[in-house]
């Protein structure tokens, strides 16, 4: 088997340990295709020991980056992407060794399959995609959202099931197997669900971890986590936080790499007077497992209010895991996992007022957070490291046996 990922680093390489850590409790023989330079962390060293303890090779292969931006850029590195992993099977050995390939990211690289099929010759394949969002328009619990070009992703996906050697699809998006849940006899069977993942957290001491943050037990705080820019909404959160339907004893807390942009707009006057107030506080930089695991120890809720953002969450699971609240955008597949789940609100994050009354439920509501905690517990047990991995490496034994 071939893990081939032109992304080891951070996120994605939490799903390639997952996977491969699935592969070795099956006694199975893993090649690692990646750009190693990018396993210098944490998870990346992780999965690098994982590999090399099935009896597997690590293969090192190029970083994909397109020269142009826009749709030029788009279809650029698709078709760049798709070529590197046609190369990655050649030089990994012999594709004719592996019993199946699991391509990760196929969200990269389908548009080619279309006319050139699936990447690695001769052996059936398997990916993960996570970004297909033509059928939001019709998704339920009020979630829909207008999706440009939409037709033309669904065409495209569509002549990618029929590729002979494309096995299975597999997504996180429940509504995008359910479109295709009446298709089994045809290509729609190969459209599975997996349950996303989200990092298992060890929490530790609440009282603790707010005296290390600095946070007073009074505080009724919500978290915002990963690389912070303006797509993690956080203008919107700051807006509703100073809005008068706001109660002050409301904050939030920021924890990851401020970019640039970013930044500048936290020296102007809105974010800089809730800072001097003490209900904005910001830990610039890399986090690493015990930050996160003291961040949702001493927080009591979770901010998913994305811009631009309208796929699956790993956060959403990991607050979820830990049994926290979250607030997120009114559309898109947290929304709509968030309402089927009964796990927060969902708000229009462009209306200030709205923003403060969804802080005001998610932070203040007694009976309403002891709901969504049970819910949440409940639910993010089905989406742990190991729930991941057991399920694409059930469809990998099943597209080897079936080949």
């Amino acid at each position: 088997m071939v893990l081939p990922t032109s992304a080891a680093g951070g996120h994605h390489a939490i799903y390639g340990l997952a996977v491969a850590k699935a592969a070795r409790a099956r006694k199975w023989e893993v090649d690692l295709a990646t750009p190693t330079f990018q396993l210098h962390h944490e998870e990346g060293m992780d999965l690098k020991r994982v590999v090399e303890s099935t009896g597997g090779k690590l293969v090192d292969i190029p970083c994909v980056s397109p020269k142009w931006t826009g749709v030029l850029g788009y279809v650029e590195g698709q078709l760049k992407r798709w070529t590197l992993m046609r190369k990655v099977g050649k030089r990994a050995g012999s594709v004719e060794q592996y019993d199946v390939a699991y391509v990760d990211g196929g969200d990269g690289w389908y548009l080619p399959c279309c006319v050139m099929g699936t990447p690695i010759e001769k052996v059936p394949t398997v990916t993960v995609m996570l970004s297909l969002r033509y059928h939001h328009s019709l998704l339920s619990f009020g979630a829909a959202h207008r999706v440009r070009m939409g037709s033309l992703q669904r065409v495209a996906f569509e002549r990618l099931l029929k590729c002979r050697l494309l096995k299975a699809v597999l997504t996180p998006d429940r509504p995008l197997t359910e479109q295709y849940s009446h298709d089994y006899n045809g290509c729609g069977r190969k459209v599975c669900y997996i349950p996303d993942l989200g990092q298992s957290i060890s929490l530790t001491d609440r009282s603790e971890a707010r005296k290390a943050l600095g946070i007073g037990e009074e505080e009724r705080v919500i978290i915002c986590l990963g690389g912070l820019d303006d797509r993690k909404g956080i203008p919107q959160l700051m807006a509703g936080l100073a809005d008068r339907a706001c109660p002050k004893v409301v904050s939030a807390m920021l924890m990851g790499s401020v970019h640039a942009k970013l930044a500048a707009w936290l020296r102007s006057d809105v974010p800089a007077g809730l800072m001097a107030g003490g209900r904005v506080r910001i830990q610039n930089g890399v986090y690493d497992r015990q930050d996160l695991a003291t961040a949702f120890s001493a927080a009591d809720a979770v901010w998913l209010g994305y811009r631009n953002h309208l796929g699956s969450s790993g956060i959403l699971w990991e607050a979820a895991q830990a049994g926290l609240p979250v607030l997120g955008r009114h559309t898109g597949l947290i929304a709509w996992e968030i309402r089927a789940n009964d796990i927060g609100e969902t708000v229009n994050i462009d209306d200030s007022a709205a923003v403060a009354r969804a802080l005001t439920r998610v932070l203040c509501d007694g009976e309403a957070r002891a709901r969504w905690s049970r819910n949440a517990r409940q639910s993010g047990a089905l989406h742990t490291p190991s729930a991941f991995g057991e399920s694409v490496a059930d469809a990998l034994e099943h597209a080897g046996a079936h080949a």
